[in-house]
């Protein structure tokens, strides 16, 4: 059953207090000198939070991860809040993550928040590594195997050369700059 939220206070369950509303929005149902339901942005997440049966506390960013009211954490936001995914790792391992840590979602459902469903990247580079992995394997069945930007085909890289921070086709890589040549008027930077 959910707590109820005291007047004055946002409905997503942050525990924040609102602002009185300054004019009349009839179509928003927003009354000059009350106390707005939510705090700007917020209205969004307590459906999603409703949707998701979420607890009281626990919002959505915009991000799509869960974030749960925690004003004691060191490693809270400006807004008191840490995502739940570091808490259930943080409780596993029974220590606090040091700060530039990501939790990798291995099903990518940012609501599964269960310790098997984890990986723990030590950075962002890392993590979208673990993404680019996971996009070869959907798309071609092979982790190895790259994408190449032009034909946008997965193949081994064996049969492909570097370009720029990654692999292309040559045959492609060749096409793109003959096509950029003659778009530049045959001028090479």
């Amino acid at each position: 059953m959910l707590e109820e939220i005291l007047y004055g206070y946002c409905h997503c369950g942050c525990n924040q207090k609102t602002k009185i509303a300054q004019r009349t929005y009839n179509t928003l149902g927003i009354k000059k000198g009350v106390p707005n339901k939510f705090i700007i942005g917020h209205g969004n997440r307590n459906k999603k939070s409703f949707l998701k049966g979420l607890k009281v506390g626990e919002t959505i960013a915009s991000d799509g991860y869960v974030l749960v009211y925690s004003p004691n954490h060191p490693n809270k936001d400006k807004n008191n809040r840490v995502r739940r995914s570091h808490l259930v790792v943080e409780k596993v391992l029974g220590k606090i993550l040091p700060v530039g840590i990501i939790i990798h979602h291995f099903d990518e459902n940012k609501l599964n928040d269960i310790p098997k469903n984890f990986v723990v990247c030590e950075n962002r580079s890392y993590h979208l590594f673990l993404h680019q992995r996971q996009r070869a394997l959907k798309k071609c069945g092979n982790v190895h195997w790259r994408k190449c930007p032009f034909c946008k085909q997965y193949d081994d890289p064996k049969n492909m050369v570097n370009h720029s921070n990654g692999f292309a086709h040559r045959e492609c890589k060749s096409k793109y700059q003959q096509e950029y040549k003659k778009i530049k008027g045959g001028k090479s930077d």
